[in-house]
């Protein structure tokens, strides 16, 4: 998915009519994607993992403007957050992307005196 169409689908889901946020939004969507291709390692957010950013990015985007913030409360509502992490929560998701860090054997090592 591209960014133009993630873009769409974010404002879709929040009820975004206009281009008012459009660069705020976009710029969301890039820093999800570098912390995702950062933390698995590959130069491309794998197809199936689209999810993963979308999802990121619609959660960074209800925070837009409470960066640093560890809670909120307004008439009664109250959301709490643990860190900027922007993919905190989908890092066990994000695990079988990474390359495989698994030592191979087969071989028999021997010392020599």
């Amino acid at each position: 998915m591209d960014k133009e169409e993630m873009l769409s689908q974010v404002k879709t889901r929040n009820g975004i009519n206009d281009e008012l946020q459009d660069a705020v939004i976009t710029d969301i969507i890039s820093d999800v994607e570098a912390q995702v291709l950062d933390y698995i390692e590959q130069d491309e957010v794998p197809k199936k993992a689209v999810w993963i950013v979308k999802n990121a990015v619609l959660a960074a985007f209800v925070r837009t403007g409470a960066e640093g913030v560890k809670s909120d409360s307004e008439e009664g509502k109250a959301q709490a957050w643990d860190s900027n992490d922007l993919i905190k929560d989908f890092k066990s998701y994000l695990d079988k992307y990474k390359p495989s860090t698994e030592i191979k054997s087969g071989g028999v090592v021997e010392f020599l005196p």
